[in-house]
């Protein structure tokens, strides 16, 4: 059954844990842009948030100015991404792991058993005390969200320091594509979500699309004062092997041989 478009109103309830979390329902959004596909589950989680460029937006309630992580519990069929992004403009991308225990039946996998995604894996938000707008966006994998956690951390420095690439290099075949996404830390190497990074105008939305023959490429990401080149190389492969896990990150194999996000063709945000 597919719900029509709804808005719910009133704040992103923060339910506080033992361990000063605030639990943000993914059920409980103010808004979405959507093609009509998210639906939620029995009252308790998101479903069929399934296409590239659909958001779920929250309103939260910050107690007490400084940095927050961020996490989730969530359900996906393949491997993928989905951004959080502060109303700043500060964000990241976390990538995903597939449910693999019930093939293409990935969404059987019962609730109390999906995924959590590290929460020392993401960047410290910087977030005033007050109200905030989150918005999360779909990568373009077929994912479930039951819930998504909060957590004050120590990080107090707020400047970038320097920056990394995912990936590091970039090679691809001509007239190809590859996403593209920064991890950015402050001089005491703890990793911060900044809302000025800028990158060159050969990427757009992340994603970077090489012309139509060989050729060598830079591609820049700024972060305030502070900016890192990825090197680019358009070639068609001589060790094939290399180029694919250089384009298409960690390789999965059920039958046949298929990127990280189990399709023949990236995924990538639109």
């Amino acid at each position: 059954m597919r719900l029509s478009l709804f808005v719910v109103t009133g704040l992103f309830l923060g339910l506080s844990s033992m361990f000063g979390q605030t639990k943000i329902e993914a059920e409980s959004f103010i808004d979405r842009v959507t093609n009509d596909s998210i639906v939620v589950e029995n009252g308790v989680s998101i479903g069929y948030f399934d296409s590239a460029g659909e958001q779920l937006i929250y309103e939260i309630n910050v107690k007490e100015t400084g940095f927050y992580q961020f996490s989730l519990k969530y359900l996906a069929a393949t491997a993928g991404y989905v951004r959080i992004q502060s109303d700043d403009d500060s964000y990241f991308v976390y990538e995903l792991e597939p449910n693999l225990k019930n093939g293409t039946s990935w969404w059987l996998l019962p609730i109390n058993d999906w995924f959590d995604f590290p929460m020392e894996k993401g960047p410290s938000f910087y977030l005033s005390e007050g109200t905030h707008i989150i918005t999360v966006t779909n990568g373009g994998l077929k994912v479930n969200i039951d819930y998504f956690l909060m957590q004050k951390t120590s990080v107090t420095d707020k400047e970038a320091a320097s920056i990394k690439t995912v990936p590091s290099k970039i090679v691809v075949m001509p007239n190809d594509e590859v996403f593209i996404y920064s991890k950015v830390y402050n001089a005491s190497g703890e990793m911060i979500a900044v809302p000025d990074v800028k990158w060159s105008s050969n990427v757009n939305n992340g994603t970077y699309k090489a012309g139509s023959s060989e050729s060598t490429d830079v591609v820049t990401v700024t972060a305030g004062s502070i900016s890192k080149d990825v090197n680019v190389s358009v070639k068609m492969p001589e060790k094939k092997k290399e180029f694919v896990v250089s384009k298409y990150g960690r390789l999965k194999a059920d039958g046949s041989v298929k990127d990280q996000s189990g399709n023949r063709n990236s995924r990538l945000f639109g």
